[in-house]
This record gives C-alpha cells, structure tokens and sequence, in this order.
C-alpha cells in the first residue's frame, strides 16, 4: 500500500506544472531556487507548494507578494491541518 502511495506521489511531483516551464518539483527548486530539492528549506517548500494552484499567479519571480500571502495561507492550513505546531 505504502508503495503504491509512494509511486503516485512521486509521478505526482514530477508532473504538476509551477510556471516559468517549470513541470516537476525538481525543475522548480532548481530554477525558482538554485538548489536540488533535497537541499530545500521549510520557507522554500511551502512557497513551491502553493504554486501549483495558480502557477502565473503566485510566481515568486512576478509576483512576489502575492507569491508570499499563498505561502503564508499553505503553512496555515498545514497547521489547521496538524501537520505543524505553532
């Protein structure tokens, strides 16, 4: 079960659309930061993780406070959703 998950997450991330030609999570932190995904910060990910809703919008390179308040709203939620403690 947990590799099936595993499989589809995995093909999941290397196929969503972040903008700037950017279509998997690899190629985002690579372009948006400079660096290989593993090498990412908690602020990093959860920018990249509100992307994908509206890649044009929440562009960090276009729209970098617009990019920010989705950023804000993903560790919101990811605490709302106990995945964080405040």
């Amino acid at each position: 079960k947990s590799s099936v998950f595993s499989l589809l997450s995995r093909h999941y991330l290397n196929s969503i659309y972040f903008g700037n030609g950017y279509n998997s999570v690899a190629e985002a932190c690579r372009g948006y930061f400079g660096k290989e995904p593993m090498e990412m910060n908690f602020d990093e990910c959860t920018m990249l993780a509100g992307i994908p809703n509206a890649p044009s919008a929440y562009n960090p390179l276009v729209n970098p406070d617009l990019a920010y308040q989705r950023q804000q709203q993903v560790i919101r939620k990811m605490e709302k959703a106990g995945f964080l403690n405040k």
